[in-house]
């Protein structure tokens, strides 16, 4: 189970951190990014996910540790949670990367296929060359 912190403590702790995670925490845009990628996962209660996202911008839940505390505040198994956090990190942390990673000392990276390995564009079968 993942902490529960004070009002006062996580407000003392807000005032701290650089400008673009403070500005993340009451953005629209990530709070849209969070309700999507819950509902594409079939999460009804994206209050839980808000709050780990919330904890993890404010230093308190590292990246790392993300997707096991979804798994056990959520009760997913842990393809779900992989899922979930794997979509979080490219749409929410990466962006942040920069001071995530000053403020936990870790790397972070994009974890979806596609943004490592980009497919390359295949030979279409129904077309046939001009002449």
């Amino acid at each position: 189970m993942v902490e529960e912190y004070p009002k006062e403590e996580l407000q003392k702790i807000y005032k701290d951190l650089p400008d673009d995670l403070r500005e993340a925490l009451f953005s629209q845009k990530m709070a849209s990014a969070i309700s999507d990628v819950c509902t594409s996962n079939g999460i009804e209660n994206s209050e839980v996910v808000s709050k780990l996202v919330g904890y993890t911008l404010l230093g308190l839940l590292p990246p790392d540790e993300f997707e096991k505390a979804l798994a056990d505040e959520l009760k997913l198994n842990q393809d779900v949670a992989k899922n979930i956090a794997k979509e979080l990190t490219d749409v929410v942390f990466y962006p942040l990367k920069e001071s995530l990673e000053v403020l936990y000392g870790v790397k972070i990276e994009k974890r979806t296929a596609e943004a490592k390995h980009p497919k390359k564009a295949e030979k279409d079968a129904y077309l046939e060359p001009i002449e």
